[in-house]
């Protein structure tokens, strides 16, 4: 990330154009030009310009060096003349733009470039280099800002982004566009946007006891303690431990400024019950509606996709709902690269649905491919190697049911509510006259049976 020099950043035709005008036109004729788009990204109604800093830096740091030359020579398609020019290039134009951060609208100029042919030439891939790229992150951050009402959103998306200046850049660039803060550190040094996290799964299972990870977080991170309650048992463990860790840790220090984060198993359930733990702990409903103690709310996020209306949709009703309940559920609007960082640490708004109870396997098996609530029970474990074990599938579905309640054990509501399941989605096909699609199965979500697994019993 050290100090480079940019200046052959750009297509090499810029450069064999540049040559052109150097000789067959007057090379301090003045063009201007527009950088502009025709429509805004993801259909929404507006964008936020970002990327001029770099822009700026980059024009005024334009010139090439020896090794810069030798290798354009090397090309063996400059000649000397040229290549004598560009040793002592310097841009001398004027660049109009408008301020980062600002909305923009399709046909209007982010940056006006006024300079010599020769010049504006060589700079166009690299403004529309950071001028695209940053302002795509800054609109898509700022439709996910909007979507939260108001609540903090944080940028995680290094380890998702084009190499480390993209991930650099591109949490600045979200910064601009409405982010409180981002999980890239180098960020915070370079551009003073706020690096910040708390904690996973995984540091709950580096102790020997839930209690413990609980209670060396508050030790460490006294004044930013948010402790992730569902690693094991949302309300026989994880709740309980986090209120002791904080009356036996914080509230001694006088702070009061701590959280409990629920992220998986049925949440409508959990919530309730949380909530009279809560009561019995002390936190009462506050003035705005939300459940409070020593000052500390009670609310969790929950991710959905934001190109999913359907999802957002559901998301918002629920937050309502749980908001009756005095819990505060801050919806989060992403990507689905986004969402996949957090599928085991916050709560998500997964579409499921199977014509076959293979799916209860995957999603409740200690080991199953979609057990982002981490769970693990022999005896349900025992039920659903019973039910796969058995050869007549009829025969299998008793052993399906106690998977789910046994009377001790199971993923249902009453044992550990692993998921908790918010709507059923019907599907609405326009079919034209004559053609008949014959029988359908249900069609659960979309890709566990379409409309045409079975199209070879269609018919006019």
């Amino acid at each position: 990330m050290g100090k480079q020099n940019l200046t052959l950043m750009t297509d090499l035709y810029e450069l064999t154009m540049m040559q052109g005008y150097f000789r067959n036109k007057d090379r301090n004729e003045t063009v201007i030009f527009d950088a502009f788009y025709r429509n805004n990204p993801m259909d929404s109604g507006y964008s936020i310009c970002a990327g001029l800093e770099q822009v700026i830096d980059y024009v005024n740091n334009l010139h090439f060096e020896d090794d810069d030359i030798a290798y354009l020579r090397s090309k063996g398609i400059f000649d000397e003349g040229f290549l004598n020019y560009l040793k002592n290039f310097k841009f001398h134009g004027d660049i109009y733009a408008v301020p980062e951060g600002t909305p923009v609208f399709p046909g209007e100029p982010l940056l006006t470039v006024r300079a010599p042919a020769i010049e504006a030439q060589l700079i166009e891939t690299y403004l529309l280099l950071e001028i695209n790229h940053q302002s795509l992150i800054a609109t898509k951050a700022n439709r996910i800002v909007r979507a939260a009402q108001g609540r903090a959103v944080l940028e995680f998306g290094s380890r998702r982004a084009q190499g480390a200046d993209g991930a650099v850049i591109g949490a600045r660039a979200a910064y601009i566009g409405g982010v409180a803060g981002t999980a890239c550190t180098l960020t915070d040094v370079l551009y003073g946007v706020p690096a910040g996290g708390t904690m996973a799964h995984s540091w709950v299972q580096m102790f020997p006891t839930e209690y413990d990870a609980f209670k060396t977080y508050c030790e460490l991170y006294p004044d930013n303690a948010t402790l992730l309650v569902d690693t094991y048992n949302t309300l026989k463990s994880g709740v309980p431990n986090a209120i002791r860790a904080f009356k036996e840790i914080l509230l001694p220090r006088g702070i009061t400024n701590f959280a409990i984060r629920l992220d998986s198993g049925d949440i409508s359930y959990l919530s309730k019950k949380a909530r009279k733990m809560l009561d019995e702990a002390g936190w009462a409903l506050g003035s705005d509606g939300v459940r409070m103690k020593d000052g500390v709310p009670a609310a969790f996020d929950l991710y959905y996709s934001a190109s999913d209306s359907v999802r957002q949709a559901i998301a918002m009703e629920f937050a309502n709902q749980m908001g009756e309940l005095g819990i505060k559920v801050s919806p989060k609007g992403a990507s689905w690269d986004d969402i996949y960082r957090h599928q085991f640490s916050d709560p998500v708004v997964w579409g499921w649905g199977s014509n076959s109870p293979i799916e209860i396997y995957n999603l409740n098996y200690s080991t199953g491919n979609g057990n982002y609530a981490c769970y693990e029970n022999e005896a349900v474990d025992a039920h659903l190697n019973a039910a796969l074990a058995n050869p007549v599938i009829a025969d299998s579905y008793n052993e399906w049911k106690l998977a789910m309640w046994d009377g001790e054990n199971g993923v249902a509501p009453q044992g550990a509510a692993t998921w908790g399941w918010f709507a059923n989605v019907d599907h609405l096909y326009f079919v034209a006259d004559g053609l008949k699609v014959a029988d359908q199965k249900p069609h659960p979500h979309g890709h566990g049976w379409s409309i045409v697994n079975n199209v070879d019993k269609w018919s006019w």
